[in-house]
């Protein structure tokens, strides 16, 4: 296998390139977990989509834009969430 495209989402792309690293697969998921975007880690992962951090930056500059200065959470319980509510 050359490359691999998929899975969708965090949790399951980052158990995905624990495996396809090592051996050196180009692999293309969507997923938003700020982790995936780390290329010293995994540098053969294709990102192709914002990461939570992205996301979160520029949610938040809207937000402060339109003078919103409390916001309340509700996050899932993944890699993705768990990288929004850092990020956050």
């Amino acid at each position: 296998m050359k490359f691999i495209v998929g899975p969708v989402g965090s949790s399951q792309a980052l158990a995905s390139l624990e495996s396809s690293t090592p051996q050196k697969i180009i692999q293309a998921a969507y997923a938003s977990a700020t982790e995936m975007g780390d290329g010293k880690r995994f540098p053969y992962h294709y990102q192709f989509n914002f990461t939570s951090d992205a996301q979160v930056k520029r949610h938040a500059e809207l937000l402060a834009r339109r003078g919103v200065k409390k916001v309340g959470l509700l996050i899932e319980d993944s890699a993705a969430g768990a990288s929004s509510r850092d990020a956050m």
